[in-house]
């Protein structure tokens, strides 16, 4: 029987013996079941060597940035060394392609290949660097930092791309690339020209990084978007408008069109119209404004104006303004201020039997022609 299993071992296919390709194939096959299953017994060792800090409140970031990337990079590793064990078939480097045989460009897909994992994992290794300084920008409250982080991050990204695709011209093709770099300038000028508009957003991104009209959760009104930063890109812009849609604004029409930081003003201003019955006598009117003056004192406001506007044939208009220095008050506890203040005018009314003027109606009666 074990000379039967050994003949048949000894069988040759594509100029390898049959037990080398089960070998090669059997490594393959429990490489791709098991990769997720050894990246995380991987990451755990690695977690050992973190602080306890690290390791508890990050874990989820790096799982989603470095451990499904390290399984399969390890996957493709184990998969290239498994075939470089085996001998490549003879009558495929009697096939010509491009100049080249089939060997020559079986094993160039899978060097670039194993590259591309390579680039990706390292990709993945920055991005989780780079969160935890932006979770702790956000801590900190510093958005120039976490908007730092942000534009290091993609910068970062573009970069290790670069470096990946001479990596796959000169590793994975075997092609020199000073040629390339002899010309570059010539291949600069050409993309700069092809991708005139991403370059101008690019340019821009860094200009809002300089200039910072806006930070990361501010809340903006650009070309009659409004909505919350949440990402600034090399490219564009995302904004989360109030009805929960992310709008993706170019970078170079964030800077050249006019913005208004809603999160950066100083004061909260609140303006409305009173619109009082004409049975209110002048001394009714004198109090109001009195009581409303004082009552907004009383909520710290700011620069109070309140004045009769005009009277007429269906209503005395009392008109009143006010700020509210903004400080640590969101835009909800502002709306809760002003909404305390009409409620407390309401009651302000009912107990000195002042009403407010009452919407009229003409009621207009056609009277159908008989014929």
């Amino acid at each position: 029987m074990a000379d039967f299993l050994e003949k048949i071992g000894s069988t040759e296919i594509l100029d390898n013996h049959l037990k080398s390709i089960l070998i090669a194939v059997a490594t393959i096959l429990i490489a791709f079941f098991i990769r997720k299953l050894l990246s995380r017994f991987i990451a755990n060792l690695i977690f050992k060597f973190l602080s306890k800090d690290i390791s508890t409140q990050y874990k989820s970031n790096f799982d989603n940035y470095i451990v499904a990337r390290f399984g399969r990079f390890l996957f493709w590793f184990i998969t290239i060394a498994s075939l470089n064990l085996l001998t490549p078939p003879s009558d495929l480097k009697s096939i010509p392609l491009f100049g080249k045989d089939l060997v020559y460009w079986g094993d160039a897909l899978l060097r670039i290949v194993l590259i591309y994992s390579f680039i990706n994992l390292a990709i993945g290794v920055v991005y989780f660097i780079f969160s935890i300084y932006k979770v702790h920008s956000q801590k900190s409250g510093n958005k120039s930092a976490l908007q730092l982080f942000t534009l290091l991050g993609d910068l970062s990204r573009i970069v290790l791309i670069i470096i990946g695709v001479l990596m796959s011209i000169k590793i994975g093709l075997g092609y020199s690339i000073q040629g390339l770099l002899t010309n570059i300038s010539l291949v600069t000028a050409a993309l700069a020209l092809a991708a005139k508009e991403s370059l101008e957003n690019l340019i821009a991104s860094f200009i809002i990084f300089l200039d910072k009209p806006f930070y990361i959760g501010d809340y903006v009104t650009v070309s009659g978007v409004s909505g919350t930063v949440e990402a600034i890109g090399l490219r564009s812009t995302r904004l989360r408008t109030a009805n929960k849609t992310l709008v993706t604004v170019p970078n170079k029409q964030m800077v050249d069109t006019l913005l208004d930081n809603v999160s950066q003003r100083s004061q909260y201003k609140f303006s409305e119209k009173l619109e009082i019955s004409l049975s209110a006598t002048s001394d009714d009117l004198i109090w109001i404004k009195e009581q409303i003056t004082n009552l907004l004192s009383e909520k710290n406001a700011l620069a109070i104006s309140v004045y009769l506007q005009q009277t007429g044939s269906s209503a005395h208009f009392m008109y009143l303004e006010y700020y509210i220095n903004v400080g640590d008050m969101s835009s909800t506890d502002f709306n809760n201020l002003t909404g305390e203040v009409n409620r407390e005018i309401v009651a302000m009314f009912q107990q000195h039997d002042i009403h407010f003027a009452q919407e009229s109606s003409t009621v207009v009666s056609i009277q159908q022609s008989s014929n």
